[in-house]
């Protein structure tokens, strides 16, 4: 918190990685004895942690790796731009952690930010004056592609843009995961009747919680 503080009158923000239980080789077990008794990769010691599951030593190099490309992002100034910079900071590492990011819309840009190369990778090729999402996620661990459109003033993911989108990314290899971002419930409750089924709805006044609609699997692909 020191180092934040001070470097804050610089408009320059500081992050933070504290590790928890991590399951590393475990070169020297006499600095572990709680592990000593437990084979490498044995879920015995994690009952406490929510995942079930402790880190990798990859987990943390991805982490550190996500909050270095949010650093290079910055955004014009206005009400969809921070709902996008919410969706990057709060959703992403909630319901999509370790997730790369591929493309950001800026409302003042149009491209903010855009692995296009990545993306080709993936086995989608878009002209960058189509109409992307306002942000696209790539989860490698469960090889999902979220697109992520960030209402203020413009429609969710209804039907008719469901169906832009999974055109547009119909070659993608990963599977597809439709998401609907809104600053706040109010704003979401205008657009009730318009969101597409099977697509996901995130609040950024309460970023913990998803809405999911309909559908047979909770945030997941569709065939």
């Amino acid at each position: 918190m020191g180092g934040q503080a001070e470097l804050a009158p610089y408009n320059i923000r500081a992050n933070m990685v504290i590790p928890g239980s991590t399951d590393t080789e475990r070169a020297h077990p006499e600095w572990y004895p709680e592990f000593q008794e437990t084979d490498l990769g044995s879920a015995a010691p994690v009952s406490g942690i929510p995942l079930g599951r402790q880190a990798t030593a990859q987990d943390i190099a991805d982490a550190c790796l996500f909050l270095l490309r949010m650093n290079r992002l910055t955004f014009t100034p206005g009400a969809h731009s921070e709902l996008i910079r919410q969706v990057i900071e709060e959703f992403a590492p909630r319901f999509a952690p370790g997730a790369e990011l591929i493309y950001v819309g800026d409302t003042g840009d149009k491209i903010g930010y855009f692995q296009e190369r990545r993306l080709v990778e993936l086995g989608v090729s878009v002209d960058q004056h189509g109409k992307m999402p306002d942000v696209a996620l790539y989860l490698e661990a469960k090889d999902w592609l979220l697109l992520v459109e960030a209402v203020t003033s413009h429609g969710p993911v209804d039907a008719k843009r469901h169906e832009e989108l999974a055109e547009l990314f119909a070659a993608a290899r990963p599977g597809l995961v439709y998401v609907t971002a809104f600053p706040d419930r109010r704003l979401m409750s205008r657009y009730l009747t318009d969101i597409s089924w099977e697509t996901e709805v995130w609040c950024a006044d309460a970023p913990t919680h998803l809405i999911h609609f309909d559908g047979e699997r909770f945030l997941g692909p569709y065939s």
